[in-house]
């Protein structure tokens, strides 16, 4: 073996899909590409305008399932025209739901304000610890409603006497609960609640109905605003078998630790319909050219030089306005693109000079 021979592990080749054979697959990235554009002015019309928040989607990918994706709760959305269903990562839904109920963005900002100016206002005394430590109570057992958590329980040996101690009233509704504490930022695997999976179905149907528009309107550079919204019916779906078509599709926002997925399985007669609306893409051209022969369709420019006369210089130079030169028209040369082709009989036909008896020049 030289120096210069690598030796690689062999990769696996791609699977040749039957399926596939004839279909524009080939386009599916272009596809991908305009359904970005589409689902990241979805997000800012619609969720960052209303919350004033910074969702954005950095990338689409649109391919087939590979492997189960598992610890996702899947809601499909079914319509006339086949379901779509929808996936997100925890997190994702999480952020959306801080900003619903005003745990991020402006309206957090302004609490953290008002709470900071009450702070200055509070005088230095003798209750000022007791009420300190109240607060941090109550902020601890409000986390815990908001995020689904149990609250540690303190030491014994720091538990105030049960004859001082006083019963706080929890808020016990969300909107309550949200006014005190921030959702946290790190996975968690406590139980789903209804709010949560309440604004995943409403999430996944707005984003859903963009993706239906897009697979509608078939040209991709037709805008959406001229395809007909499609009605949806929510119902819970198992998880996408492995196999199908799957649109992948990574968020980015500032409340987000990093980058969080969002899944779009299509069924068969949703793709069925895209791949449909890909391979029909026809070109803008005349239908009778096209169908016309191809001698009818060659355009070809013909002059006629009707006559010609050698004249002295100086009989030239001294002709005035309303001199006559006489001249008899015999048969006319018959030019394609300066090269003579034909001799032809210069006749007049109601008041205009027709061409006749065409002869072929040798």
């Amino acid at each position: 073996m030289n120096a210069s021979t690598k030796v690689v592990s062999p990769t696996a080749a791609e699977t040749l899909e039957v399926s596939a054979l004839g279909r524009p697959v080939h386009r599916l990235g272009e596809f991908s590409v305009q359904l970005r554009k589409d689902l990241a002015a979805a997000l800012r019309s619609g969720l960052n305008r209303r919350h004033r928040a910074a969702f954005d989607v950095t990338a689409v990918r649109l391919e087939r399932v590979r492997d189960a994706i598992e610890s996702v709760r899947w809601t499909g959305y079914a319509s006339e025209a086949g379901r779509i269903c929808f996936a997100a990562e925890r997190p994702l839904i999480l952020t959306v739901l801080g900003y619903r109920f005003g745990i991020h963005g402006p309206a957090q900002a302004a609490r953290a304000a008002q709470a900071a100016f009450a702070a200055k206002a509070v005088k230095p005394g003798a209750a000022e610890p007791a009420a300190e430590a109240g607060s941090t109570a109550e902020a601890a057992d409000a986390a815990a409603d908001a995020t689904g958590e149990t609250a540690p329980s303190e030491p014994e040996e720091q538990a105030a006497p049960a004859e001082t101690a006083e019963r706080i009233d929890l808020p016990t509704s969300p909107d309550d609960a949200v006014q005190l504490a921030p959702v946290a930022r790190a996975e968690t695997t406590e139980r789903e609640t209804a709010t949560e999976e309440r604004v995943g179905i409403a999430l996944g149907e707005e984003l859903a109905a963009v993706v239906a528009a897009r697979i509608d309107a078939a040209d991709l550079a037709r805008p959406l605003d001229e395809v007909a919204p499609v009605t949806f019916t929510a119902a819970a779906v198992p998880v996408a078998a492995v196999g199908n078509w799957m649109i992948t599709c990574t968020v980015r926002e500032p409340e987000l630790d990093g980058e969080r997925d969002m899944w779009f399985a299509l069924d068969d007669a949703w793709m069925d319909k895209l791949l449909h609306g890909l391979a029909h893409v026809r070109e803008k051209k005349e239908p009778a050219m096209a169908t016309a022969p191809f001698a009818a369709r060659l355009q070809m420019t013909m002059t006629a030089r009707l006559l010609s006369k050698d004249m002295p210089l100086g009989e030239l130079f001294d002709l005035c306005v309303g001199d006559v030169i006489p001249v008899s028209i015999g048969s006319a040369d018959v030019l394609i693109d300066d090269s003579r082709l034909y001799a032809a009989t210069v006749a007049e036909n109601k008041g205009k000079l027709c061409l006749t008896s065409f002869e072929d020049m040798d």
